[in-house]
């Protein structure tokens, strides 16, 4: 799958309203010891508001389906999310025109 591919699959994600759903994954990201590429985590137990937490696991879904998300095995509901993931939802929220 292409780097473009990849992109699309996310960009599809952020559906209604990409700024708001990468500020909330963004926001729910914890530092993790680098382990293979992944330096962060997301516990969705942390998340009270159900839409944001929707919201969320559908970004999560997608970085899983290209690879750069993988759930922890130490925590329920946790997520372990891959550097280049991170780089991905950050280069799409500084491009965007809000």
């Amino acid at each position: 799958m292409s780097s473009a591919e990849q992109e699309q699959i996310v960009r599809v994600a952020l559906l209604p309203d990409a700024n708001i759903a990468i500020d909330a994954t963004l926001a729910h990201l914890h530092p993790l010891a680098d382990e293979d590429g992944f330096t962060c985590i997301a516990y969705l137990t942390e998340i009270d508001d159900e839409m944001q937490k929707a919201t969320v696991r559908k970004v999560l879904a997608a970085g899983s389906a290209i690879g750069v998300v993988r759930p922890d095995d130490q925590a329920n509901q946790a997520y372990q999310v891959h550097s280049d993931f991170y780089r991905l939802l950050a280069r799409l929220r500084l491009g965007s025109t809000d």
